[in-house]
């Protein structure tokens, strides 16, 4: 894949990302392997900004930051019930 290509995926990733508000399921939108994104986040340094700016942009829609994954709610879940 060419410099070209590869910045027209990671753009419309971000853009998924910016959408749903979720790695996992920016990827499955996206069709690309989770493996490949988070290799790209750690070898380019604004890949991993704008990551962080369409997450800031996904939060600020759905009124405030998400958890960070499936044990942060289940932890709150279990504390709301005691």
């Amino acid at each position: 894949m060419n410099d070209a290509a590869k910045t027209r995926v990671r753009d419309h990733f971000l853009d998924c990302l910016q959408r749903l508000g979720s790695a996992r399921a920016a990827c499955h939108a996206a069709k690309l392997p989770r493996s490949t994104l988070y290799k790209w986040r750690e070898a380019l340094p604004e890949f991993a900004e704008d990551w962080r700016e369409a997450l800031g942009v996904a939060e600020g829609a759905a009124g405030g930051p998400r958890s960070s994954g499936t044990g942060a709610a289940i932890g709150t879940r279990i504390l709301e019930r005691e």
